[in-house]
């Protein structure tokens, strides 16, 4: 099965180099600091366990599954789930042949590629929707420069700049577009 799978190469120590793993960071922090508030703060090692479970279990608005789910190919019972009668927590009263319980875990199991293709579609779907929100508030160009049209050049130059960045200038110009080729390039 082939999940268009992309390695990413990052480097370590550097919080924008992985900026999906941080966010989800963030999310456990303010979790964590919300449920502990400002007296319990100091125990937050005690319940870090806590909320990985928690986030493992909730159901992603990308996917429409939990990770948990999409892992294991079920969803997790919970201690208050053995309280309510479910399939998987019946106390069966008649008596069951292993190749029956053998077949219903494999039925279950069965459904696992199919959920994930539908996971991975929702998280296209998520993506598309999250990009369109992205473009209209940030007011991304589509239409190109044409000639005579005022434009600013980003300086590259202030990536690497570590130290004092933040009064240097990002931008230079503004200069005039000369010519438009295409693909983006410009003359000036």
């Amino acid at each position: 099965m082939n999940y268009c799978l992309e390695e990413i190469v990052f480097c370590h120590y550097h919080p924008r180099s992985d900026g999906v793993v941080e966010r989800g960071h963030q999310t456990l922090v303010k979790a964590l600091s919300r449920w502990l508030g400002e007296e319990r703060m100091r125990y937050w090692p005690d319940y870090l366990p806590l909320a990985f479970w928690s986030e493992n279990i909730s159901i992603r608005q990308s996917t429409g599954f939990s990770p948990y789910e999409l892992l294991f190919g079920r969803n997790c019972i919970l201690p208050v789930k053995m309280e309510i009668l479910s399939f998987f927590t019946v106390d069966w009263k008649f008596p069951m042949k292993r190749e029956v319980l053998i077949y219903n875990r494999i039925a279950q199991l069965a459904k696992l590629p199919e959920q994930l293709e539908i996971a991975r579609d929702n998280m296209i779907k998520s993506h598309l929707r999250k990009k369109k929100w992205f473009d209209d508030k940030k007011n991304i160009r589509i239409n190109p420069f044409v000639t005579g049209d005022l434009v600013l050049l980003f300086d590259s130059t202030f990536e690497i700049i570590s130290i004092g960045r933040k009064f240097k200038r990002r931008y230079k110009g503004p200069y005039i577009v000369i010519e438009a080729y295409l693909n983006g390039i410009y003359k000036n």
